[in-house]
């Protein structure tokens, strides 16, 4: 049964490709429509956003219907980008919250439509996954332990995308995860670096699809720069970090405001993360940081 499933969820995408309704971007997401009968190919077009306040008692998943939208996954990755303070839907009761909507929706003569977010990176990430599966079961004992145990993580990954709330950077990583994986299966040779690698995205993904299972949105990391010298706030440095697996001692991406103190939403994985100043230069320690949850990481700055 379950195989049924992961095999249902890996073909869908390619269906759903060719049934979709063109995108249109909210919050920074690609969002479209699920095709039906009554679902027009212009229909994304009536698609806006609105700030409801609940009621006590009122959930954002009656909100999303009322508004005529149905409150799958994807709708609810869409409420988490457009509010980025909300720590869970359930915090959200007796609140304003913004959310996708249709616009003059009429519940009395009109269903709700389906939305479907950033469904060409589920596919890609699916596919990559697909090609994993195969290949895992038709190499040498020693090379097959080494990815096993990834591949299998990225097969429990992506099919757990499909049900659960996710960002775009959480989907931007799966994919540069499993380009990673796909491009060490290529390769004759593994050296030990690769495996290390490998180990890295295996443990990466089995936390990520960990977290799915909560429904929440990525932790929010704060950083706090202070001088080695006497522990004071060393303010306009550049939070640098990148996910392990993918550290060439370069920076992968950045905090959008500088230290100190800053915060950053950041899918849960392992990062190298340290301080730098306007010319790019490292300031701080390298600082391994394992996000699972909130937290708060002191970056030591050199004299």
């Amino acid at each position: 049964m379950r195989l049924a499933l992961i095999i249902c969820w890996l073909c869908a995408p390619l269906a759903l490709a060719a049934q979709t309704a063109p995108a249109t971007s909210i919050a920074g997401r690609r969002v479209s429509l699920a095709h039906s009968a009554e679902v027009p190919q212009n229909a994304t077009d009536n698609l806006t956003t609105k700030s409801v306040e609940l009621q006590p008692g009122q959930s954002v998943q009656e909100a999303l219907r009322q508004s005529g939208v149905e409150p799958n996954s994807d709708a609810l990755s869409v409420i988490y980008s457009l509010n980025p303070g909300l720590s869970k839907l359930t915090d959200a009761s007796d609140f304003t919250v913004k959310i996708p909507a249709l616009k003059s929706f009429d519940s009395s003569n009109t269903a709700p439509v389906t939305l479907e977010v950033d469904s060409e990176l589920k596919h890609s990430i699916a596919v990559k996954s697909e090609n994993l599966m195969s290949f895992a079961t038709n190499r040498p004992n020693e090379k097959r332990d080494t990815f096993v145990p990834a591949v299998d993580a990225l097969k429990e990954t992506s099919v757990s995308i499909g049900f659960h709330p996710t960002s775009s950077l959480f989907l931007n990583q799966v994919e540069r995860e499993s380009d990673l994986l796909n491009q060490y299966s290529r390769k004759a040779y593994l050296t030990e670096a690769d495996k290390k690698t490998i180990a890295e995205i295996n443990t990466d993904l089995r936390a990520k699809n960990k977290a799915l299972q909560a429904d929440a949105p990525d932790p929010d990391i704060i950083v706090r720069t202070l001088a080695a010298k006497d522990q004071s706030e060393v303010r306009l440095l550049t939070i640098c970090y990148v996910p392990v697996f993918l550290d060439d001692g370069k920076c992968d991406a950045e905090f959008e405001r500088p230290s100190s103190p800053t915060d950053h939403k950041l899918p849960v994985a392992n990062y190298h993360m340290w301080a730098a100043n306007s010319q790019g230069t490292r300031v701080s320690n390298v600082k391994r940081v394992e996000v699972r949850d909130s937290t708060t990481v002191v970056l030591v700055v050199m004299p």
